[in-house]
């Protein structure tokens, strides 16, 4: 998600981490990136019977599609849910501390990932552990 004047948001380096300003600006930011998924959610996929096309190419291209459209729209689920969690946190009081050690997620990362929960080194290990068992 672009965002043309994103940085006036990391400009502001006299205001506090997160001060209300910023709280403001974060939320407004959700708030219309939600709303963009929101309108843009694919609905769902046609429930159309592979089996009831008239060749196998026809049906498995069939099945392809319709798993390539609910993948589509899990993701974008998925994606609406973690808006929602920080639009919760912003209410909460707690946008922008990594939600494990309580440290600065940082306006940069934030920027980049307005979803964000996790500090860098928090968000490192997690990844860390989940390769290790992939």
């Amino acid at each position: 998600m672009a965002e043309a004047n994103g940085s006036s948001c990391v400009a502001h380096c006299c205001e506090t981490y997160m001060g209300p300003e910023r709280l403001a600006y974060f939320r407004d930011k959700l708030l219309r990136w939600r709303d963009e998924l929101c309108q843009n959610l694919p609905g769902h996929p046609e429930s159309i019977s592979a089996q009831s096309l008239p060749d196998w190419v026809d049906s498995a291209s069939c099945t392809t599609q319709l798993e390539l459209s609910w993948a589509d729209r899990e993701r974008t689920v998925v994606l609406i849910r973690q808006i929602d969690a920080a639009l919760f946190r912003i209410a909460a009081g707690t946008y922008g501390y990594c939600t494990e050690s309580g440290e600065e997620i940082g306006i940069e990362r934030l920027m980049a990932l307005p979803t964000a929960q996790y500090c860098l080194e928090i968000q490192s290990d997690i990844e860390r552990r989940q390769k290790k068992f992939r």
